[in-house]
């Protein structure tokens, strides 16, 4: 390998791990949108992360085919980098992902507890002929 192609390489590598760390950087922030249910701004926030990932895989296609074995020692740090980066960066999409999750199910119980008060108004109603009548109302309290 040149040294032209070292320093193509060695500088696609440190493009990756900055785009990782925008990566990161977007998912924490992405949590904490989760955390306020503010789901335009987490819209946004995801066509981000697309982003970052589409200039990843382009500069993936451009990585030479043996790079993953190349014994240089900044070459060996950099792969290192990345390893540890990809690891922290799917430890925080697991996190969103779990927040994901009790936002649906919250969403759901909510979704539940409106159609219960639903239903019993329609209840409430059907027995009432459709209108409310308030001198048929009963309050006991020993007298009538």
């Amino acid at each position: 390998m040149t040294e032209s192609d070292h320093s193509k390489l060695s500088s696609i590598l440190d493009a990756q791990y900055d785009d990782y760390k925008v990566m990161i950087d977007i998912g924490r922030h992405q949590r904490k949108l989760l955390s306020r249910s503010d789901l335009p701004a987490l819209d946004d926030s995801l066509s981000q992360m697309q982003t970052c990932m589409d200039r990843i895989r382009m500069r993936d296609s451009s990585l030479p085919h043996d790079w993953q074995k190349m014994a240089d020692p900044a070459i060996v740090q950099r792969r290192a980098d990345l390893r540890q980066i990809i690891g922290e960066l799917d430890r925080i999409r697991q996190l969103n992902e779990q927040s994901v999750r009790n936002l649906l199910e919250e969403t759901k119980r909510d979704l539940k507890r409106s159609q219960s008060g639903h239903r019993a108004v329609r209840n409430y109603l059907s027995h009432n002929s459709g209108a409310v009548q308030v001198h048929d109302a009963r309050f006991y309290d020993g007298r009538k």
